[in-house]
């Protein structure tokens, strides 16, 4: 995203007038036409309010530094309530963006995932593993079984502690190390299941 800088730091009230807007390019825009006017509007009106206050001509009584800093309190007041005000158009806006980023992602994604079904479901049909081509490869991809406990009471009645992991003050299987046993000998632990999974589908961009 592009950077848009809207002041320009000043050390001087004299240097006011110098503040300047830089506007982002119109290729990418996130708010409406008339949102992003709205708020370019309402930032050149705080400005111009706080140009008339500092450069309205002084009298001596004007000019002690309890009138003085009595306008500084004046015009920070005002600044605080436009940051507040800044803070929730920020976070509204930040909203919109992920609204939007998760609108344009689940699309996209959408898309993905129908071509993939598609060419998913030609594999399995042609009992195909692998097919390499110019702009990628496809192919279905051998997992591993599943482990699942179905029955914890026998479970842990007879596993022994290899077959554990220490959690806070309690210990919980070890699909891991359950799985491990079972590939190394072929025994499943009483109160558990090995679930056979389908091979999974894949695809591989050059």
């Amino acid at each position: 995203m592009s950077e848009v800088n809207l002041i320009c730091p000043v050390t001087h009230p004299q240097e006011l007038s110098n503040i300047r807007e830089i506007e982002s390019p119109e290729s990418f825009s996130i708010l409406p036409a008339d949102e992003v006017q709205n708020l370019k509007d309402t930032l050149r009106d705080i400005f111009n309010e706080m140009f008339e206050e500092i450069n309205k001509p002084t009298t001596e009584a004007e000019q002690s530094p309890e009138v003085t800093f009595s306008k500084f309190l004046y015009v920070i007041k005002m600044k605080e309530e436009e940051i507040a005000k800044v803070k929730l158009a920020a976070e509204k806006l930040i909203q919109d963006i992920e609204a939007w980023q998760e609108r344009k992602t689940y699309q996209h994604q959408s898309q993905i995932d129908f071509l993939s079904r598609q060419m998913e479901n030609y594999l399995r049909q042609k009992q195909i593993k692998s097919m390499p081509m110019p702009s990628g490869t496809i192919g279905l991809r051998k997992q591993p079984p599943k482990i699942e406990i179905i029955d914890e009471d026998k479970f842990y009645e007879y596993a022994d502690a290899s077959l554990l992991r220490r959690v806070p003050e309690s210990f919980a299987p070890d699909l891991k190390a359950i799985k491990e046993r079972v590939k190394a000998t072929g025994e499943v632990p009483k109160g558990v299941d090995v679930i056979e999974q389908d091979s999974k589908f894949y695809y591989k961009l050059n």
